[in-house]
């Protein structure tokens, strides 16, 4: 997803002339959520349990209005088999990083318990 992004912004800043604030926003967003999943991955307090638990609808509702909204506004002629399987591979590529998120605001509970004790 580090990759992803990284190369996302590259091609956004080279190729794109115009960003509006939608853009800036799913950067920061997806910026966001990778910081969590790093947080759960490597085990290290970022922040606060309950910001990682708020985060994760926010983040599910605002990845699923990009995707609606790119759909309705800016359609694309693909054949329904394509289309379907541009959904699952993106599935595929974010449901970890939800996963992760969960995990770690929800089910982190002996680490949360730490920073507690610090």
């Amino acid at each position: 997803m580090v990759a992803l992004f990284v190369a996302a912004i590259i091609v956004d800043f080279f190729y794109y002339e115009s960003r509006d604030i939608l853009d800036i926003i799913y950067y920061g967003t997806w910026f966001l959520s990778l910081v969590g999943v790093f947080g759960f991955a490597y085990s290290k307090i970022i922040m606060s349990k309950r910001l990682w638990q708020v985060w994760l609808p926010i983040v599910v509702l605002w990845d699923t209005g990009v995707l609606v909204n790119q759909y309705m506004y800016e359609p694309v002629e693909m054949e329904p088999w394509f289309l379907v399987l541009v959904a699952v591979i993106t599935v595929i590529v974010i449901l970890p990083e939800y996963l992760a998120l969960y995990f770690y605001g929800y089910r982190s509970d002996p680490l949360w318990h730490l920073k507690s004790s610090i």
